[in-house]
Order: C-alpha cells, then structure tokens, then sequence
C-alpha cells in the first residue's frame, strides 16, 4: 500500500522475482470471481511480464457473434467509452479462421489505416481450455519480445482461460444463488396477503426490477374461459394499483387467449385486433399467462414505449417465468379466500349480506359517521304477505319472493349502501351520509318498487307484494348501533300494522312524499350512477390520465358522503388541514432532534479523529483532507447523497483502527517484521469493529468500507485480497483518498511528495492499486487545482 511501509526482499534475481509475481498473480486470477476483474487483470499483467508491448488486448467472445474487449494502451487500462472507440480497430486485430495455432506473431504492416500506432509485431496467444475458447490475448510492439517474455505471454493466456471459467461457474452460481433468493423472497412477500390487490402491487414492485414497465394490467378469467376481465392496472408514475372496471371482454381470438392456450410468454405480439390495453405509444410489449397447478387463471399484459424494452432471448424472461407462477398461485388462493369470505358474509339463497354481516358493519358505519360527523340512516323492511305465498304457493315461491323483494330494494339504494336479509323476511338497509329527507325519500321508493312489480311465478302467475318500512336517523333518533335498530324496528312495527307503510323516526310519523321528490331522487340516483362508471365508456386503464382519476375518486366520495355538498366539503377540508398541520408539525419536531443527535454524533467523529492525531502528529489534519477529497471523488462518480454521506463518516473513522497497534510501529523508519506487518493488516478489521460502536450513523455499507479500504485493485492488498470491482466502491473511494492524503504527509520512514509526484503515482498504479475510474477522476481534480488544500 502506497504511504506504508512493508517488509520487502530485493535478493532475489530478476527472474525469481518475476515467477514469483507470476505466482502471485495466478492465485489471485483462480480466485477471482468476476470476468470483467481477470479481463482487467490479465492485461496489465502482460504489460508487466512484457515490458517492451504498447498496447495488451484481450478479446472474448461475446452474444451476437461479437466480441468483448479489454486493452491497455501505453500503460493505461482503456475506460468503456475509449473501448467503443477503438472497436473496429480491435476486430482488425482478431485472427481469422485460417489462423496458425493457439500461439504465432504477425508482422504487420505498419503502412495498413487500421495499424494501432504503427506497431510492427502483434503477438497472439489463444486463452482456450480443452473445452471452451475463450478468445486471444494479444500484445502489440514496435520491437520484438525475447523468448522468456514470449512464455510468460503463452502462459498468461493459458492461466486467463482457466480463470475466465472458474470466473464464469462462479457467476453463474451467483446469479442462481441471487435468482434463488428473489424467488424465496416473492414467495414470502406475496404469502403476506390474501387481498388480490395488494397481491398484484407487491408483485409489480419486484416485477419492475426485472424490466423497463411503464403499464401494466392483470386480466382474470371467467371459470367458463367465455369472457375476462381487467381486474386492476397498475402505472410506474405514481406506481400504484387501481381497480379495473372492463369487464366481460370476450376470451375467444383474443391475444390473451393465445397466451394462456400457448403457455409462454409472448413478445411484442401483433395488437391490431386488441385495444382493450396497449395503445399506440407502446413499443414494447409482454403479455405473461399466469399458471396455477397447470391450470390458466389469467395473465398479465405488460407495456414500455421504448421498442427495443422486451426481447425473446432476454434470460430474464425465464425468471420472470417462476414469479409468474408463484404470483398465479398467491392470486387463487386470493381468490378462493374472498370466495369463502364472501359465503360466510353472503345471504346466496337471496343475493344479499347476511345478518353477522350487518351487525359487524353498522358498528363500522355508525363509528365512521361520528368521527368524520356526518349522518347515517338505517331503514328496516319486513314483508308483508311472505307467509301467505309459503302457504298458498310453496316454499320455493316464498324463496322467489325474498330474491324478488331483495332486487328491488338493491336497485332502489346506492351502489355504495348496504343492503342485508335481517331476519326470516326482513331487511336491513344503511345508508352513510343521508339527510333525514333523501331517508324518507329512498324508503318510499322502495315501498313502491316493491309494490308496482308484482311477482311473477313460472307457471305465469302474478301475485303483488308489500313491504311495511320503519327508518331511523344517526345521530338525530339514536346515537348507538343498537338503539339505531331498535328505532327503525320499532317505526317498522307501527308500519306493520296498517301494512304497506313507511315510519320514520322517534315517533314513527308517517311520511308524505311527492312525485316530484321520488323523480328528483331518481335523477339524482342516476348520476350518481353515471359519475361511478359513465354508461357505454370504459374508464382508461392505461393510469395516464391521472387528473381524470382524481375526479371520479373526489366525485365518488361525495356522492358516498350525500348530504349538503358544500358542508361536506367544507368540513372535511377543516379536519385534514387540521391533521395534516398536526402531522407536520410532529415530523418537524422529530427530524429536528434527529438531526440535533446525528450532528452531535457527527462532532463525535471528528473529535475523535483530532484526539488520534495527537497521539502521531504527523497526521495533522488528515481526517478533514480524506473527507474533502473523499466527498469529492462520491460527488464525481455519482454517488447517491446517502452514499456521500456515508463517505464522509468513514473519512472520519478511517484511521481509528491505528489505536489497535503500538504506536512504536507507526515511528519505525526502516522496514516492518513479519509480526509488525501482520498488525498492521488487521488495522481495517479493528476500525470497522470500532466503528460498530457508533450506530445508527455506521450502516453496513460504511463498515464494509472501512473493512476493505486498503485492498488493491490486482488483489494483493488487505485484509481480504479482493480485486477489480469486487471492492465495495466506497471503499474504493476512501482507500484511494486516504493514499493519497498519506503520500502527501510526512512519516517517519520517508519525506512528504509534491503534488505532481503524486499524480505521476497515481497514473502509474492505476488499474493496479487504484480503480483506473477513480484514478481518472482524481487527476481531472488535479488539473483544475481541486487538490492545492493539500497543501
């Protein structure tokens, strides 16, 4: 590590030392477990094997029939945007089939467009094992290699290969082992629920991880396979679910059919006969079958503009294939719960709630009318001649009538009012946010549905029903669930003895209405209707227009609410303003003595880092300049603000794990034993343990970065001889911060460096002790005097 010394033996020869750094780079390639980190490796390698080469390359085979490459060209390890430049240069360089074995050198002409600087020599050592290519390793010269230089090229690319595919098993075990983990983790995070909604948000959140989606819907089909409806769609902007309302869309020559009968994924299928979701600005296309224990439930139909979003050879596909499954099952098991929920709380025999229903629900509904102070009316029906059609029909007739009186008072009241079978013929109607006239109103009206529609038998006989009806008013007659009942049961008792009668309040008046009131009420009632779903226009499920969302959710809760409209409002804007002022002023209070303990915690550090530097003095100010040179590097590589964050809280702790070591180490001037070496090599290790202590501000990701700062980008740093882009890019950061900072201080064991001898280290320990990226960076600071508060 550049700023520490380190016990070094200079007897050996030239050629021991460089088989001994062959060695050591072998164990470091075999170990390695990313391609990109041996690519990146292996060509600084053959520049150091092979003094005398400009340029090292290293081309793989890549997808496509094209190829992947990674140079070094006079010393420095091409970035990807140089790469691209210098492609169709490289793919001249690639042999040809007629090749002349897995090693040869050609001589090229140095007058050829395509030469790379004019070089004479190119040296080709295929990097192959006795089963896979995986491509050449070449080196470029003006002057020929000797023959040891020649071996060290041949076996640098035999040793590249067998690292490229002990690289390759292990990243495909760690793609398996991550896609194995996403899996467990979807499979656990949809077992949380059994609302489908929620089932098909949780979904789209991992979903959308995995690919580019803009749209989305989930389409269910009917048991029959006859029809299928777009249950709910979900959009990436806000990114939330709304229910679908397009419903019976026929199944039969459907793209949807095609997906389920086909049971793939199909990809960017022809959509000119299918507009029930995707639109003209959708380029990319997917529709999912959802499959459960072999069997279709539905699908979803998935949508991106960019035309180039979904491939057929995406790998991800396959993946997204398991989830499918998994988010089919949780949808049935969904399904078959609301099912058994909805029997349990269903009156099937009649088509309404049932009694526990209405007993469960009228608490609800009382409670929500006095907190959000608005009123409910409950209206009890009983049936006037139910026993007389069971004696002279028949019990299946008496079955028909409750049907028949049950469909007329639903179609009466509002979609959102609830309608339930209390007793043997008797209903129970709530209806939140009714005034004490629309109560009298809606009872009337459906004392005469029932009585103008008179039943009809199927052998054709007619017979007139009656109901007899009692309503009450919260909180005006009663103010608890029970005593609600008890007033409109006892206003229904007085009705029942004239029959066909509606009574209303504590004194059971009989009520008057106009045909007037009942034609107003009925217009009413089907705007009302109309602002739910308009007839004959489907509400858009694409989630574009989100300002026509937002109204018919506001329009929705009024007409739920009734009532004077403008109280409504009036009122309900007060009590959120009121809560939202309160909950503002509480998260400000919080986020005050967060940030009033963090602070403190942060003075903490930087004390703590003073008191450090004077117990080595010549470490004055180091912490302050590795946090400013730290936070500048996160800045230019765009790191997150939460990452710069973390970033200046290492730089702070950076060099608490010296405590760990005797100070008469750190002020030796000569060279370190092997018992001084090994603890300076646990110093990241006790930092990171020191800093455990500081929670909350060390997250895991800040002890990582204390833990490996001192790992070198050829992996023969410490403690744990990682290499290339396996090291977290935090401690990337702070480690080349800290050398730097280090190479600029005076030690007991060598002088302070200038500026410009820094950065002649710095470019020339780039892709080897330092990320060739960063190393880039930092001399772009450089350049523009960023790094003179060094001085």
């Amino acid at each position: 590590m550049i700023g520490e010394s380190s016990s070094v033996d200079n007897s050996k020869s030239p050629n021991d030392a460089r088989l001994q750094s062959f060695l050591t780079l072998a164990a470091v390639l075999l170990r390695a477990q990313s391609r990109q980190v041996v690519a990146q490796l292996v060509v600084n390698a053959a520049a150091d094997f092979c003094p005398a080469l400009t340029l090292s390359l290293l081309g793989q085979p890549g997808d496509f029939d094209t190829s992947v490459y990674t140079a070094q060209l006079d010393g420095v390890l091409l970035a990807p945007a140089e790469l691209e430049r210098w492609e169709a240069k490289f793919e001249y360089l690639l042999p040809n089939s007629n090749r002349k074995g897995s090693f040869f050198i050609d001589y090229a002409d140095t007058d050829h467009p395509q030469n790379i600087l004019g070089l004479q020599y190119f040296y080709y050592a295929q990097a192959q094992t006795p089963t896979q290519n995986y491509g050449w390793l070449i080196g470029g010269a003006r002057e020929i290699l000797d023959e040891e230089e020649q071996h060290y090229l041949r076996s640098l690319a035999q040793l590249t290969a067998i690292a490229l595919e002990n690289a390759a098993r292990f990243e495909a075990l760690k793609e398996s082992a991550a896609e194995t983990t996403l899996v467990n983790e979807v499979a656990g995070a949809l077992a949380t629920s059994l609302n489908a909604e929620e089932l098909f948000h949780t979904f789209m959140t991992y979903l959308r991880n995995l690919l580019p989606i803009e749209r989305a819907a989930l389409a269910i089909i009917s048991p029959d396979w006859s029809q299928y409806e777009l249950a709910f769609s979900w959009n990436d902007q806000p990114g939330r679910v709304r229910r679908g309302y397009m419903r019976n869309l026929p199944l039969a020559d459907s793209l949807l059919e095609q997906a389920v009968r086909q049971r793939e994924i199909m990809v960017n299928p022809d959509t000119s006969l299918e507009t029930s979701f995707f639109k003209v600005v959708d380029g990319a296309r997917l529709i999912i079958p959802l499959l459960a224990k072999g069997q279709a439930v539905g699908a979803l139909k998935i949508a991106s503009r960019k035309a180039e979003s979904f491939r057929e050879d995406d790998p991800r596909l396959h993946l997204v294939e398991k989830l499918a499954r998994l988010f089919a099952l949780a949808l049935v098991n969904s399904r078959l719960y609301e099912e058994k929920q909805l029997s349990a709380e269903f009156d099937s025999r009649v088509g309404v709630y049932n009694h526990d229903y209405f007993d469960r629900e009228l608490a609800v509904q009382v409670e929500k009318a006095r907190r959000l102070n608005y009123k409910l009316g409950l209206i009890m029906i009983d049936m006037d001649n139910l026993k007389t059609i069971n004696d002279n029909y028949g019990h299946l007739a008496g079955d028909t009538a409750l049907r028949h009186t049950a469909s007329l008072i639903s179609e009466t009241v509002r979609a959102t009012d609830v309608v339930a079978r209390y007793g043997g013929d008797e209903f129970g109607v709530m209806l939140p946010g009714c005034t004490a006239r629309s109560l009298e109103i809606v009872s009337e009206k459906a004392r005469r549905n029932v009585c103008e529609t008179p039943l009809e038998l199927e052998n054709g006989t007619k017979i007139n029903l009656s109901i007899s009806v009692g309503a009450a008013l919260f909180p005006d007659d009663a103010e608890t669930p029970l005593g609600l009942v008890q007033r409109a049961d006892a206003a229904m008792y007085v009705a029942k003895q004239q029959k066909n009668e509606v009574r209303v309040g504590r004194k059971a008046r009989l009520i008057k209405v106009s045909e007037r009131e009942l034609e107003r009420g009925a217009s009413e009632q089907r705007s009302q209707a109309e602002t739910l779903v308009p007839e004959g226009e489907p509400l858009d499920m694409d989630g574009l227009d989100t300002g026509t969302w937002a109204a018919n959710d506001y329009e929705r809760f009024l007409n739920w609410l009734g009532g004077d409209r403008q109280s409504v409002v009036a009122k309900v804007l007060r009590e959120t303003y009121r809560q939202l002022s309160e909950t503002r002023q509480q998260l400000y209070d919080v986020q005050h003595r967060v940030n009033q303990v963090e602070d403190t915690m942060r003075h903490g550090l930087r004390a703590m880092s003073q008191a450090i530097e004077l117990r080595e003095p010549y470490l004055a100010s180091s912490g302050e300049k590795i946090q400013r040179l730290a936070v500048q590097l996160a800045k230019e590589s765009s790191c997150s603000p939460a990452q710069i964050s973390e970033v200046e809280i290492a730089a702070w702790l950076v060099n608490a794990g010296r405590l760990s070591v005797p100070e008469y180490i750190w002020s030796k001037n000569g060279q370190l034993s092997a018992y001084d070496w090994r603890r300076v090599q646990q110093v990241p290790y006790e930092g990171a343990r020191f800093a455990e202590r500081w929670k909350p501000l060390t997250t895991p990701d800040l002890l990582l970065t204390l833990r490996h700062h001192r790992e070198r980008y050829d992996g023969l740093g410490y403690p744990s001889g990682m290499a290339g882009e396996e090291i977290p890019l935090l401690a990337r950061i702070i480690g080349l911060a800290s050398a730097v900072v280090a190479m600029h201080q005076t030690r007991p064991f060598r002088p302070a460096r200038s500026l410009s001898s820094i950065r002649s280290e710095i470019e020339q320990a780039s892709g080897r002790q330092f990320d060739p990226h960063l190393a880039r960076i930092l001399l772009h600071l450089a350049d523009k005097g960023l790094l003179d508060f060094l001085e």
